[in-house]
């Protein structure tokens, strides 16, 4: 017997629906721990509040957290010559180093992954002038359109020179500029790693008082790295979904840490 099974491919258009614009919240909770929680039991959904967290952990449990921390990425200039607005988002360095190690290094010696819009006026060679003296030269472009950009500063290192000219890169759905306030809010109370475009979200909830619950409960808290990065900005371009470009992420998992989450899946 011959059995012949038609694979259909996934449609970005699968994914459409409605999301009322009115529903996307454009600024944080007041209270960290006041967001609200949807909380997926066997056969129902129960909606709470995210300071019920600790309440649904058990004795034993381990809490994976990502301590990577957002770098004010998101850079406003002028191209040389035609004086048009450009912005760059500082994505990762080129070469796969660390976010960490390339921000503290001279703005020249490395190469950065960026996304720049609009992409239609940038090509190779060419230079955006930004606030300070930081200046950054595309040096390629990329299939999935992010560019290749070195930078040059006066400044002793990139993270000296985006202090003046960066602002942090709040996600596309939220339609206002950047304030003073995101400065904190969009960061975990835990961020330690700087080198993600993107706040881990599910982090930004905790609050001190929620791991003191956590702790009391008896779960213990384990630290990696994560450096959220290009994909979470950029669009599906592809109709079918199985030819999008996914753009890696650089991890970082102590042994210990490895072994701690080995350990705590083998006890269930």
């Amino acid at each position: 017997m011959v059995c012949l099974w038609q694979w259909e491919p996934v449609q970005a258009k699968d994914f459409d629906y409605a999301l009322p614009n009115d529903l996307i919240a454009q600024t944080p909770a007041a209270q960290r721990d006041a967001s609200r929680l949807l909380h997926l039991g066997p056969g129902d959904a129960v909606d709470r509040a995210f300071r019920d967290f600790p309440k649904l952990l058990r004795p034993g449990d381990l809490l994976v957290i990502n301590d990577s921390k957002v770098f004010p990425g998101r850079l406003l200039g002028t191209k040389e010559g035609t004086l048009g607005k450009v912005e760059f988002l500082l994505a990762r360095p080129a070469d796969g180093q660390s976010a960490q190690e390339a921000l503290g290094a001279p703005p020249s010696a490395v190469a950065w992954k960026c996304l720049g819009k609009p992409t239609r006026s940038l090509k190779t060679g060419s230079r955006v002038h930004f606030a300070g003296s930081l200046v950054g030269e595309v040096q390629g472009i990329g299939r999935g359109g992010d560019l290749t950009v070195r930078f040059s500063s006066s400044a002793e290192t990139l993270r000296e020179a985006i202090v003046l000219a960066g602002q942090m890169p709040l996600p596309p759905y939220i339609a206002r500029p950047a304030g003073d306030s995101d400065e904190e809010r969009y960061q975990t109370i835990y961020a330690s790693e700087a080198g993600s475009i993107a706040a881990p979200t599910a982090g930004l909830h905790f609050t001190p008082e929620i791991f003191s619950e956590i702790a009391v409960v008896g779960v213990e808290v384990v630290r990696i790295t994560l450096e959220v990065g290009l994909g979470t900005f950029l669009p599906l371009r592809e109709e079918e979904v199985s030819r999008h470009l996914m753009h890696s992420e650089r991890a970082v998992v102590t042994h210990q840490a490895a072994a701690r989450i080995r350990a705590a899946r083998s006890d269930g």
